[in-house]
């Protein structure tokens, strides 16, 4: 179904996984003739540009208090002429839950994590419920998000839930060829938070700076963790080879000017920077999670053991001997990660609420 107009909620339009591919889910909807609306209820407006540019109206909402943004959205929606209204992330779920409506309601759940993470566990899952409960329509991003909502019971294993991986548009880009044997370029695109599990790339890090490979790295994002973190580059002596870049808005030259993608998370949602990676041409070396697997393959050859560093030193060894091979097997998953299919399926979500 090509919904005519729809309003997508969401927490905030800070960059970030799910805010960079609500805006491609919006361009993919727009080229398809519908009429989109974006509401967000906090923070930082970075992608402000991005979201004007395809022709999207935002609006922000005033309040910052969760009953005034209900009252406030509930008088917001009466204006809008909708067929769909789309919710991202727990707070905008929750918000879209509560708030009386006569258009059908869609909710996408783009995180491995607790509804109410800061919460008790129980709270988690009644608030969890709520909102799948008052949706018509529900979405997981990937397979291991839906297995987590599953198994930590934030979701019934009767609900149904449609599995849309995340799409991307790529383009014909490719890294800037060198010889990596002088000084290899390792990036990490993460937020400093334990899930991204630094401390194992930085060990293993220190390992191979004592084989005495020549390297730099460099780390762009932000987190509670950055002072730990910049401790333990200290602790290992990795000072000439580490730079904490903090939040990079245009992360573009990092891809263009790195040789090797490395994502150490203990679990993902699903790994936007997998993508973008792949779209750089730009060899990943990644944790074997579920959800990285979903991405890249079960054969991928760039994967190493979560939370071992050795493991990390093994497989970058090996990608250091076979770039062009993990370039390879990347090209060849591309074609699943389409914006056009994703936009499609998402779609058919829409569709299937006015056909019950």
């Amino acid at each position: 179904m090509n919904a005519k107009s729809i309003c997508h909620v969401i927490t905030t339009i800070e960059r970030g996984g799910a805010e960079n591919q609500l805006l491609i889910l919006c361009r993919e909807q727009i080229r398809l003739g519908s009429s989109v609306t974006v509401v967000y209820l906090k923070g930082r407006p970075e992608l402000l540009g991005d979201f004007h540019s395809l022709g999207v109206k935002l609006i922000r909402l005033k309040s910052k208090h969760f009953v005034s943004q209900a009252i406030e959205l509930k008088n917001l929606l009466k204006c809008l002429d909708l067929q769909i209204i789309h919710a991202h992330l727990p707070r905008s779920e929750l918000l879209v839950s509560l708030v009386p409506r006569k258009v059908p309601t869609v909710i996408t759940r783009h995180n491995s994590e607790a509804f109410f993470p800061k919460g008790p566990k129980w709270l988690s899952k009644i608030l969890s419920n709520v909102a799948i409960k008052r949706s018509q329509g529900r979405i997981a991003i990937s397979e291991g998000v839906l297995s987590f909502l599953i198994k930590s019971g934030e979701a019934s294993k009767s609900t149904l839930f449609n599995v849309v991986p995340y799409g991307y548009v790529f383009k014909d880009k490719s890294v800037r060829q060198r010889a990596i044997n002088n000084s290899t370029r390792f990036l990490t695109i993460a937020r400093l938070v334990e899930q991204k599990d630094y401390p194992t790339v930085l060990k293993a890090l220190s390992d191979l700076d004592h084989e005495g490979l020549e390297f730099s790295a460099k780390f762009a994002g932000e987190g509670v963790l950055v002072d730990d973190l910049k401790a333990l580059t200290d602790k290992l002596e990795l000072q000439r080879h580490v730079k904490w870049l903090g939040k990079v808005a245009d992360t573009d030259s990092l891809y263009a000017d790195s040789d090797f993608f490395i994502l150490a998370s203990s679990y993902e949602g699903f790994g936007m920077v997998l993508l973008e990676s792949m779209n750089w041409n730009l060899p990943i070396i990644c944790s074997r999670i579920p959800t990285s697997v979903e991405i890249l393959g079960d054969n991928y050859l760039g994967f190493f053991d979560p939370n071992n560093h050795s493991s990390l030193c093994e497989t970058i060894r090996f990608a250091l001997r076979n770039r062009n091979l993990l370039i390879e097997q990347m090209e060849e998953r591309k074609r699943l990660f389409s914006a056009e299919v994703m936009a499609d399926r998402v779609g058919d979500v829409y569709s299937a609420i006015y056909l019950t």
